[in-house]
Parts: structure tokens; sequence; C-alpha cells
């Protein structure tokens, strides 16, 4: 009865918890806000709107400050606000949505920026990522569909990331889309986002669009020359001119069309990281990032496990980042280090890092200082973070060996060994016996040494027997799943990103297809692998699509990852 009571009481507490945690995630950022044109490419000569939309938990007018760069700021226009209540966690909380909007006009055509952009409400600051856009030399005769590519800059450094939109613009009511190619996209590293299948008015120029989202993702350049942003091919049907099949009875009917449509390339201009003043610690990523570090107690047990935990969160490519070093010591025993990765809003992400050590010998690790470096775009030069490792201490741990004699007992038996006695003649007399108590108590140390030095041994042996067991247990478990997945065609790009790492033994961060391409597979299925690939990347728009299920691996592909692996 009082385990259950306890039960019940423990499920109460991890409720409460799990509560408070909901409700500090929810109110981490009171308001958000994002930048737009209109038109989406404005004319040289022409005026046109610059949007800036906040919408959240606001209660005064948002302060807005950037550095525009290619036009001219002429005016502060309006503003319009717009407020709804929605329920979150049971309570009803009131959102506003403020639109402000400066009038602008560039005399140049090219490439306009805006940078240093922030919005400060409420004592908070949110800092936007710098907005770029085109300025034609003459207004573009508007289309009544069409797809296009749209990303946040097209001037990038090696590993920056860029957010990449593909939106479909129509004038006319889409009946139906499907994808028939995606974007290849084979220079970057692809973090895919699974998009809502939602749609929005969209203004260019006097044209106004229903504009919807169809792919979307952040990459990260990984060559310098030709980088380019692949077509998106589109299969749309929509609706036609309207005729009357019984003359002018004035009974209308639309006919519907169908349309092949797609994007066209988008050049992006790559620039390598500079070559002088490289720390010997840059991880290689780019952008803004922080690091923070979580360690255990200061001493340590023979055999304790000693647990470390690194997080770094920012803009760049964590996927490629490897493993930092933290302890090198022979006091300690390392094992795997395991890493997970977890996306955040604004193109931000956190890989997490934990580190796991046995400590198998006596002494102290000194306190070490751990420096980072990452390379910031904006200011164009390489920075550190740095963390402190604490000192360690080590104790307990017992060592075979004999028990030293005192300096007196070695000066008495070294006496004794000199000593020569006279002979003495006796008669015949009994056999005496002498027993030494001094001499058995020492052999009785010695052995007891013994046995606990095998003790300590047989204890750290089936110990390390243990976690291995554990890991090849983990791995057989996690393949299993794996192959599992593929079987039954629910398999994600985590699943096949996991086994080309196992197939090729690479962690240097490549993508899926380099280490496919460059594994011991056979060509068949390297191609089969590959097309599972494409697949899944279809998945991502399968609410606007027919794809339902990725591609079904054949028994020979999946024979043959379970050798390679």
């Amino acid at each position: 009865m009082g385990k259950r009571k306890r039960n019940k009481g423990e499920r109460l507490v991890r409720a409460i918890v799990l509560f408070l945690i909901l409700s500090l995630i929810n109110n981490l950022y009171a308001f958000e806000a994002e930048v737009s044109t209109d038109p989406l490419q404005p004319v040289k000569g022409t005026e046109y709107d610059i949007l800036f939309k906040i919408k959240g938990q606001i209660n005064e007018t948002p302060y807005i400050s950037f550095t525009p760069r290619g036009t001219e700021i002429i005016e502060k226009s309006n503003e319009s606000v717009s407020i709804k209540s929605v329920l979150i966690n049971g309570q009803v909380k009131t959102e506003r949505e403020l639109t402000v909007v400066y009038k602008a006009m560039s005399d140049r055509s090219g490439s306009v920026k805006l940078s240093d952009i922030k919005v400060e409400a409420d004592g908070e600051i949110v800092r936007l990522r710098d907005y770029s856009f085109k300025v034609g030399d003459q207004e573009v005769r508007a289309q009544d569909i069409f797809v296009q590519a749209e990303l946040s800059k097209e001037n990038l450094f090696l590993g920056e990331g860029v957010e990449v939109n593909f939106f479909l613009y129509s004038r006319k009511p889409i009946l139906s889309q499907e994808l028939k190619k995606f974007p290849q996209l084979n220079k970057f590293l692809k973090r895919f986002r699974n998009i809502q299948p939602n749609k929005e008015m969209y203004r260019i120029g006097n044209d106004t669009y229903v504009r919807y989202n169809v792919y979307s993702a952040r990459l990260f350049p990984q060559a310098i020359d030709n980088v380019i942003i692949d077509p998106i091919s589109l299969s749309i049907q929509y609706e036609g001119s309207s005729y009357s099949p019984f003359g002018g009875l004035g009974f209308q009917i639309r006919q519907p069309k169908s349309k092949d449509i797609s994007s066209k390339i988008v050049k992006i201009s790559v620039s390598p990281l500079p070559s002088q003043g490289v720390p010997p610690d840059f991880t290689g990523l780019v952008g803004k990032h922080e690091i923070s570090f979580k360690g255990g107690r200061e001493k340590y047990i023979a055999n304790d496990v000693i647990e470390f935990t690194l997080e770094i969160t920012g803009d760049g490519a964590l996927e490629n980042m490897s493993t930092p070093k933290l302890l090198d010591s022979e006091l300690v025993e390392e094992f795997e280090v395991k890493s997970d990765i977890t996306e955040l809003p604004n193109g931000r992400a956190k890989k997490v890092f934990y580190y796991t050590y046995i400590a198998r010998k006596n002494g102290d690790i000194p306190q070490s200082d751990i420096s980072i470096s990452f390379f910031d775009p904006e200011k164009q030069q390489y920075y550190s973070k740095s963390l402190t490792i604490p000192k360690i201490m080590i104790v307990g741990a017992s060592a075979a060996g004999s028990v030293e004699q005192t300096p007196d007992i070695k000066k008495e038996n070294s006496s004794q060994s000199k000593k020569v006695e006279s002979p003495v003649k006796v008669g015949l007399l009994a056999p005496f016996f002498r027993i030494d108590y001094f001499d058995h108590w020492n052999l009785f140390q010695k052995q007891l040494a013994i046995l606990l030095a095998f003790l300590v041994f047989a204890m750290s042996f089936f110990h390390y027997v243990k976690v291995e067991r554990s890991q090849i247990s983990s791995f057989s478990s996690e393949l299993k799943e794996s192959l599992d997945e593929l079987k039954k065609q629910k398999y994600k790009h985590e699943t096949l990103f996991k086994l080309a790492k196992h197939i090729s033994g690479n962690n240097s961060g490549e993508t899926v297809e380099v280490m496919i391409k460059n594994s011991a597979l056979d060509q068949k299925s390297k191609e089969e692998f590959l097309k599972m690939l494409s697949s899944v990347d279809m998945i991502f728009a399968s609410e606007q699509n027919n794809v339902t299920k990725p591609y079904k691996p054949s028994k020979k592909l999946l024979t043959d990852i379970a050798k390679q692996v």
C-alpha cells in the first residue's frame, strides 16, 4: 500500500515539473518578428514598402532599428494592429500582430541588404538575420503561375548556413500540385524542414498572388566553385477559363488545366574562410555560437563513473562538428562519446556531447581550460569560447605488492644474518621446533594484499566486459531497429544517415551521398540506397503530392547493408 502511494506521489511530482518546464518554454519568447518587401522584387526609381510583422504578447509599440545598404529610407509610413485570443496551457492569452511599414527607394538596380535588425518591446530584444533582396531595372511582366527559390542571403562563406524556401505563386485557383523532381543540392549539407501545407496572400507590384511554401531547408555549402540551387519541378492542375456548353443560357463550366513548371537555377557566391589566423582549435563552424559545460563532483573513488556534458548552440553545421577532447590522462579510461542534435527556432541548432570516463588510478587531474573556436561571417574574423574543466581527485585504487619491512626489522634481520655461533658439543636431544609468529603474520599480509589486488582486477574486468557488452548490445539493437524500419518502409533521413556512417566507417560529417558512394557496397546497392534517400526527400511534401511511403528496399540491399555493418 505504501509503495502504491509512493508511486502516485512520484507521478504527481513529475507532472508538476513537466508543467513548469512547458510553461517556461512557452514564455521564453514573448514575441517574434519577420521582415519582407512589397513588391517582392522592387524596381529602381520607384517607391516600395519594407514591412516588419511583429506578433506575440506585446503591450507597447516596438522600437525597430536596422542599417540599410543599397537603398534609401524615405519615411515610416503607417502601422496596423490586429488582436486575437489563443488558448495556451489552459489559459486564454491575447496576442497582437503589428505591421510596421517603411517607404524606401533605390536609385540603382542590384542587391539591397538590411543588416543589424533589432526589434525591442517590453524590455526584450529580438535580433533578426540580415535580409537581402534584389532591385530590378524594370518591372517584369507578371506570370499567372510560377515557382521560385528564395534565399536569406546569396553571398556566403564556406560552411555558413542559408535558409532556402521554394514558393509556388499563382493568380489562379490551384486544384492540385505534385512534386515531380526535388532539387539535388549536392554541394550542401542539408537540414530539411517538415513544412505545413498552408497558403497566404502575397502582392508583387500591383498583382496579388496566393503563395504556397512547397519545400524548405537550411543549407550549408561544402564547396566553393559552381555552387547552385537546383530547380524544383512541379506538376500543377488549376482552373482554366469558363465556357457554356448550352450556348447563352448562362450555365458556365470551368475546365481544369495542367501545367509543368520549374524554378530557375540560383547561383550562390561562396568564399573560402580566411587562411590567416586560423586557431588550432577551430571547429569549422561558421556563425554565432554559445557553449556550456556541466561536470560532476570533485572527488571520485576507483572504478567510479565520471560524466560530463558539453552543449554547443548556434548557427553552424553542428552535424559536421567532431568531438572535442576534454580529458587526456592515464588516471581515467574514456568510453565512446555520444551526441545528439536538436533543431531550434530561427535556423539554430543544439548539439550535446555526453562524455563517460571510469576512474582507474589514484591521483589528481589538475584543472584545465579548453578553448573552442568559430568564425563570425559578419565581422569576418575567428573568435573563441573557453570553458574550465574542474580539478578531479581519484582515491581508493588498490595495487598488488609486498608489504615493506620497517627499518628496525630490517636492521634486526641484517644483524641476525651476520651472527655466526661457535660450535657446541651436545648430547643426543629431542627435536625442537621454533615457531616465528612474526614471519607468519608477514606472510598473511602478503597473501591478503594479493587477494585484494585479484578482487579489484576481477571487478574491473567484469565491469569492463559489462560496459562493452552493453555497447555491443546497444549497437546491435540500433542496427536491428534500423533494418526493421527499412523493411517496413518507416525509415527517415536520420535512419539512412546512421547506416551510411556505419557502412562507410566515416565519422567526419560527410553527406549521405558521399559516404555511400565511397563505401564498399556494390554499384547496384549504392544506386538503390540513393533511391531510398531521394524517396525520403519526397516525403517532406507528402501532404502536397501522392507520395505516402518511401522506396521499398530489396532483400539483397538489406543483406548487403547487414554484411557491411
